[in-house]
């Protein structure tokens, strides 16, 4: 099994993030192999804009800081979530693979298969996952989150997070953790199955084509949250009113340790 390079350069302008492992989606070829369908990437908004032109061709998909995608090219297969992730070091991919099981018990929580891992190298493996990880943006945004989070060395559990520190610095996964509460994430990870289930028009959460640059910026849980915190109105009103009750209620399980 071979992990093929995205053939041509992207002149990202990304932001500085003390977590810097990094993602490519992909698309499995008839010899067994893997091929990354766009160049390693930190952002993981990068990945509104490739959902939404795969799934809507109307979808007027534009390069957004660099990140340039040719859908024509490399369409997605949408049959199950294939992702490749590049870690800083080699104890950081032992990390990720110690933690694996939190997100299985997240995936057994939502009935759904359980993520597969593949070595690559030292510093690279591949997850093959269930495919309601990519049946919408805030979905796709939930699961990496989660691949990030489970690079962290929280061996003591999770409810450690708020003290775990790279380079003196505090990760923004644990920031946004901190920002959506320690019981709204829990609430969200035990419902995956139903945000999957949001009846918007488009994967974004949207009954509206919205530009690039909003799909861009204004679709993950932390702009839903201030939404919701804030009693805004909002670009993502379907999503937004089919799941604001998972950010009030009290989640059954702890998948989170609070």
């Amino acid at each position: 099994m071979k992990l093929i390079p995205y053939p041509k350069n992207m002149p990202l302008g990304e932001a500085f993030q003390v977590n810097d492992m990094k993602f490519a989606f992909l698309n499995p070829t008839e010899e067994g192999d893997f091929q990354m369908i766009h160049s390693w990437v930190k952002c993981r908004e990068y990945f509104n804009e490739l959902l939404m032109t795969n799934y809507h061709p109307e979808f007027k998909y534009q390069p957004t800081y660099g990140f340039t995608y040719d859908q024509k090219e490399y369409p997605l297969d949408l049959s199950a979530t294939r992702i490749a992730l590049k870690f800083l070091t080699t104890q950081q991919k032992q990390t990720f693979l110690d933690n694996v099981q939190w997100i299985h018990a997240i995936e057994a929580a939502n009935g759904i298969n359980k993520t597969i891992t593949i070595d690559v190298n030292e510093q690279e493996l591949i997850v093959v996952a269930s495919k309601l990880w990519i049946q919408n943006c805030l979905l796709t945004n939930i699961y990496t989150l989660l691949l990030k989070l489970a690079t962290l060395n929280a061996k003591l559990g999770y409810k450690h997070l708020k003290n775990i520190k790279i380079n003196e610095y505090t990760p923004s996964e644990i920031s946004y953790i901190n920002t959506l509460t320690h019981k709204t994430f829990n609430n969200i990870l035990e419902n995956c199955t139903y945000i999957a289930e949001c009846p918007s028009k488009y994967v974004d959460g949207s009954d509206t084509l919205r530009s690039p640059g909003d799909v861009h910026a204004s679709t993950g849980l932390i702009y839903i949250n201030n939404n919701i915190s804030n009693k805004t109105s909002t670009q993502l009103s379907t999503l937004v009113d089919h799941i604001k009750t998972l950010f009030t209620n009290t989640p059954k399980l702890n998948l989170l340790e609070a």
